[in-house]
Order: C-alpha cells, then sequence, then structure tokens
C-alpha cells in the first residue's frame, strides 16, 4: 500500500488518521518537514495487526458454468487458541456449492486456511464475493470484484421498415443490444458496422486507425447525443494517442508497436486518419504527421513499374489528400496504367481528383471496374454531386448485409460513404418519436440525414413503437445483437490446422484434464498452413481457462508480435508459406483449484474469413 498526505501548516505537533486497506504485515511511515531554509526527515516500520485478519484467494476471473475454490487464509494475533466462524456471500449469478459457514480452530498466533466453493450460472455477470470472519471478540470482511468471463458469438439479426408521413410501425424487440437507426436516405448500418470495428479484438496499426476513421464523421450526419459526442472523441483521442507507438525511426508505421519495419499502405492509411482528424479539429502531433509525410514522399519515389503498385497508389492518394501531392510518381504512373491493376487505377484517380485535374481521374475512372469501390467513390464526390450513385448503392447494400467485412473494408466502406451523403444532402428533415415499452427512447427533430442509438438492452419481447411525425418518408432499421455462450466447440481446419500439445517441464506429454494445484507446465501450439497458398496476417488466439495463469509467452521466429493479457495470448503472423508451421510456446501454471471451461485456441486470416482453424474446447479440473 502507498498513502500520501500533506503538505500541512503545524504549530509543533499534528495527527493524522489513516484508513488501511486489508494489509497484514508491515509498513513504513516517513515524515519530511521543512520551513523553507531547513528540514529534517524520520521514518518508523510500523506493524499492522488486529485480532482477526483475512485474506481471500480466487481466479482474477472467471468463466459462466465454471466452478472455483475461494480460500480464506485467517490470521489470528491472539496469545490464545479459539474458534473461528468463517462465512461466504455472493452476489451477481454466483452460486455456492457446499456450506457458506465453517468453523476451524486457529492455535495461537497463527493462521488456517479455508475453503470455500462457488459455481456461475448461466446468468452470472460480474460479481462480489464476499468473506467474513469472527471470533477472538473482532471480525474481518473482505469483499471482492470477481470479473465474469464469457466466451461468446454474437449473433446479429436486423429488421426494415418504411415508414411514410404521419404512420406509425411496431415491432417485437429481442436481445441483449438492441439499436435503432433512421434515416431519410436508404440506411447503411452505421451503429452496428461501428460497433463492430469497436469490439474488434487485435490491434495492428490498420485495425486501430479503422476503429476511429469512421467516427470522425458521424456529428456530420447525425444526430448525436452529448454523451455519443463524449465518446467519440474520447475514441478519437485515444487512437491518435496511441499511433507513436507504431512509427519507426523512418518515419513510417509499422503494422505492430516496436516494429522497425515500415509498411507503405499502413503509413498512408494513418496519414490519411491523421489529415481528416487534423481537418475535425483534432490536435495531432505535427513532429509525428511531417515524418510519417516525408517517409511516404521518399517511399513513392522509389516506385517501379517492377512493384506491386496498389499500395503506393494509395499512399498518392494519402498525400493529395494532404494537399502534399507527388507529382513526378502521380505522372509516371499514370503513363504506366498497363502495369496498373483496377485498385491501383481506381487510387491513382482519387489522387488525381482531389487535387483538381478532373480530366485526368475521369479517365482513370472509365478504365476501371466493378461496383462498390469505395475510394472511386471518395474520387466520383469530388468530381461534383451526383456521381457515384451505383458505387454508392452497391456499398449500401454490403454494409447493410450480413456478410462478413474486414476491418479494412468496413471503415473505408464507412469513410466513402460519409463522402457521399456530405457531397449529395438530403433537404428534407426527419420529425418523430419512439418508444419502448411504455419509455419514450426518442423525441427527434432534426435537420441531420441520420440518426442512431442504442435504445433498448438484455430486452425480449419489448414493444417498439415508431411515429413519422414529418412530411417525408422514413427508413427504421432495427439491429439485435445476442450474445450466445460458446460451449462445446469441434476442431476444424479451413486452410489453418492448430494443434496443442502439452509437457512437464521435463518435455515429457501430459495429460492437462486433471492437474494438481501448482503444477506447472507448457502448452506448445503448432499452426500450420494446409492451404493451397501463402496466407497472411494470421491472428492466433489462445484463451486459457480461469484456473491457469500465464507464467511466459514465446513464439518461433514467423512470430510478428504476441499482445499478453491476465487470460490469453494473442500472437500474430505475417506470413505462413502454404506447408509452413509457426510454434507458440506459453509456460502455464494450474494456480486456482476448481472445474474450468477451456476455450478452443483459434487462428484466422485476419482479412480472409474462409481460411481458419481451432482446436476443440473441454473441461479442465485443478484439484486442490
Amino acid at each position: 500500500m502507498v498513502y500520501f498526505a500533506g503538505p500541512f501548516v503545524s504549530d509543533g505537533k499534528k495527527k493524522h488518521k489513516v484508513q488501511i486497506p486489508n494489509y497484514n504485515g508491515r509498513v513504513r511511515v516517513m515524515v519530511v518537514a521543512g520551513n523553507g531554509e531547513a528540514f529534517g526527515c524520520a521514518e518508523k516500520s510500523v506493524k499492522v495487526t488486529k485480532p482477526i485478519m483475512l485474506i481471500p484467494t480466487m481466479p482474477r476471473q472467471i468463466g459462466v458454468n465454471d466452478e472455483a475454490t475461494v480460500s480464506a487464509t485467517i490470521f489470528t494475533n491472539s496469545s490464545a487458541s479459539g474458534n473461528v466462524k468463517a462465512s461466504i456471500s455472493c452476489t451477481g449469478g454466483a452460486q455456492i456449492v457446499g456450506d457458506d459457514t465453517k468453523t476451524v480452530s486457529i492455535p495461537a498466533n497463527d493462521n488456517v486456511t479455508v475453503n470455500f466453493r462457488i459455481k456461475m450460472d448461466e446468468t452470472a455477470k460480474d460479481c462480489i464475493v464476499t468473506i467474513k470472519a469472527k471470533g477472538s471478540g473482532d471480525e474481518a470482511e473482505v469483499s471482492t470484484k470477481l470479473t465474469v468471463r464469457r466466451v461468446t458469438q454474437k449473433v446479429t439479426k436486423s429488421e426494415t421498415y418504411s415508414v411514410a408521413p404521419g404512420q406509425s410501425q411496431e415491432a417485437t424487440l429481442n436481445g441483449d443490444e438492441i439499436m435503432a437507426e433512421v434515416s431519410g436516405l436508404e440506411p447503411f448500418n452505421i451503429g452496428p458496422r461501428t460497433s463492430q470495428l469497436l469490439a474488434y479484438p487485435h490491434g495492428c496499426a490498420e485495425q486501430i486507425t479503422s476503429k476511429a476513421l469512421p467516427q470522425l464523421y458521424l456529428s456530420q450526419f447525425t444526430e448525436l447525443t452529448d454523451a455519443q459526442k463524449q465518446q467519440v472523441e474520447s475514441n478519437v483521442k485515444s487512437v491518435i494517442s496511441r499511433i507513436v507507438n507504431y512509427q519507426t525511426s523512418e518515419g513510417g508505421m509499422s503494422y505492430w508497436p516496436g516494429s522497425n519495419y515500415s509498411h507503405v499502405w499502413a503509413s498512408a492509411y494513418v496519414y490519411l486518419f491523421l489529415t481528416e482528424a487534423e481537418s475535425q479539429g483534432y490536435f495531432v502531433n505535427s513532429d509525428l504527421k511531417n515524418k510519417l509525410g516525408n517517409y511516404l514522399t521518399k517511399a513513392v519515389k522509389t516506385w517501379n513499374s517492377k512493384y506491386y503498385a496498389t499500395d503506393y497508389a494509395f499512399a498518392l492518394f494519402s498525400l493529395a489528400n494532404a494537399s502534399n501531392p507527388e507529382m513526378g510518381t502521380m505522372n509516371r504512373m499514370k503513363e504506366s496504367q498497363s502495369n496498373l491493376n483496377n485498385e491501383a487505377k481506381v487510387n491513382l484517380a482519387a489522387a488525381y481528383a482531389l487535387i483538381g485535374h478532373n480530366d485526368v481521374a475521369k479517365d482513370l475512372i472509365s478504365k476501371t471496374f466493378g461496383d462498390g469501390v469505395p475510394v472511386r467513390l471518395v474520387a466520383q464526390c469530388k468530381l461534383g454531386s451526383g456521381n457515384g450513385k451505383s458505387d454508392a448503392d452497391a456499398i449500401r447494400k454490403q454494409l447493410i448485409s450480413d456478410s462478413w467485412m474486414s476491418t479494412r473494408e468496413t471503415a473505408i466502406s464507412l469513410y466513402a460513404m460519409s463522402k457521399y451523403v456530405t457531397a449529395n444532402p438530403v433537404a428534407s428533415s426527419m420529425e418523430f418519436t419512439a418508444k419502448v415499452n411504455s419509455d419514450k427512447v426518442a423525441d427527434v427533430e432534426t435537420e441531420k440525414m441520420f440518426w442512431q442509438n442504442n435504445i433498448a438492452n438484455d430486452i425480449r419481447n419489448g414493444k417498439f413503437s415508431f411515429k413519422n411525425s414529418g412530411k417525408s418518408a422514413l427508413n427504421v432499421r432495427l439491429v439485435s445483437v445476442t450474445d450466445v455462450t460458446q460451449q462445446e466447440v469441434v476442431s476444424n481446419s479451413n486452410g489453418l490446422s492448430v494443434s496443442v500439445s502439452y509437457q512437464s517441464e521435463s518435455g515429457a506429454n501430459i495429460d492437462v484434464t486433471s492437474l494438481p494445484q501448482g503444477q506447472t507446465f507448457k502448452a506448445v501450439v503448432a499452426v500450420r498452413n494446409t492451404s493451397t497458398k501463402n496466407v497472411e496476417n494470421i491472428a492466433v488466439t489462445h484463451v486459457l481457462p480461469a484456473g491457469w495463469e500465464i507464467l511466459k509467452a514465446t513464439g518461433s521466429d514467423g512470430i510478428s508480435y504476441q499482445d499478453v493479457r491476465d487470460d490469453r495470448v494473442l500472437s500474430y503472423i505475417d506470413l505462413l508459406h502454404n506447408g509452413s508451421v509457426n510454434y507458440i510456446t506459453l509456460n502455464i501454471s494450474a494456480t486456482y483449484a476448481g472445474q474450468y471451461y477451456m476455450p478452443s485456441i483459434s487462428a484466422e486470416a485476419m482479412y480472409d474469413n474462409t481460411i481458419t482453424g481451432c482446436t476443440h474446447s473441454s473441461m479442465v479440473t485443478v484439484g486442490e
């Protein structure tokens, strides 16, 4: 414990009372005094004690349906032995298994450990575990917050209604979270797609940037509450402050913190975000941004027709967006169109559109193909309102569908749609009210084109009522998200094979189904590419049972970055060649007695959801 107080003005004596938390041992008390010309100090070791003290021991978190032993070590500072009555109580869906009260005899000036058992039911949420000990004329009480971990899959369902002026619409609500989006235009799923970005567990330079980029534009066309505005501002500022951890010595951006290898595309993407954030009034470190811009300018000058042009063309687009175009490379690339793929042509066309070279931009766009290309939509918006409708419609359909989109695809699509909506505003206003059961959740009159909010949580068979009081038809989209607890998972391999072996400290294979408390061992995870091609940007997620603790995590040479947390290790592989295998080793301790769910270990290509693999889940026991 650490406690500071002062400074104080004293006439020679001063008494202080300090509230000591649950602590057993000695503290050092230090005093420093001075009068401006002289000073002095003193210190003393003080034993913290009372007749009865207790220290609880339990996992830092626990899973649904897990059963854990909660230990209470009770200390007495009495010269005589005696009986102490210990009890346990819980909130938040934790059930006590067996006795909730035990009486133990403790020798003089000694301690005894009492064990209780708790189990989390399906409805369990973060709970408070309270242990009390009473005896020897004294009592002690300690309450501990126990985090409940859910290994879940999100199931999303949506419904869309068109409500004519003066008309009403009703619907039934079921879900853990209900979001509503109302617009005079056809909806494009702003809220749910933004929520998916914010909930994404991995954090390379692209992924953290993708969390923030679409949020820059929300207030321009969506009615936000004060709380939403504060949250958006906090999210954007958080990402801006984190970006510096990815900058390399040459000024570019690496994919992972601490790496010194700069990626052209990631650097261009971050530069685009910083430029847009700065234009929205956010403070951006000028030294960081200038170094990044200088790196991109130098990098694109090295491009030649032998290089993969897409990333460099995107860098040219990002530089043009910052009013810092590199015309020499733009013109060289334009003259080498036969070496450009469709995406590179789109990026180059957008760069020319942003600097006002409209004829060149239109010529390049005419040579591209496909529907729903976000950067092309940005270029078309710059060329004048009314352009890009086919791209906007295709992007909107993709956003409102249930189909998987990568973080990069989602963020750039929302970014492009924000540019389109801004370039093609709807003149009419929106006026409507909405209720969930009898509670009014919206009473809106706005000139904005969109409104979206979370209108209900943990609701079953709720009644949604919507009234369009305006003069134009409104589109109402209701999105329900339900967390389904993931229990039995079977192993599978779709281009990636994941396996794990458990070894004792001597290297012998062991069965971890049942382990004694305190045993240390290793988990060696093998990730093999079984597809017919090289796979890039693989994320491996290894979540441990709540009764195990990570002591150390290491990876083979192919592991580019590891994020080690309390209960899991996230490992990332930049490139895994066909037939190759990478290994991840965890040193683990079976720390807390109980029965725990062991989640599957999964691997996924972060930008190709067809390439995945995982082990099976199971239950494990840690014995007392």
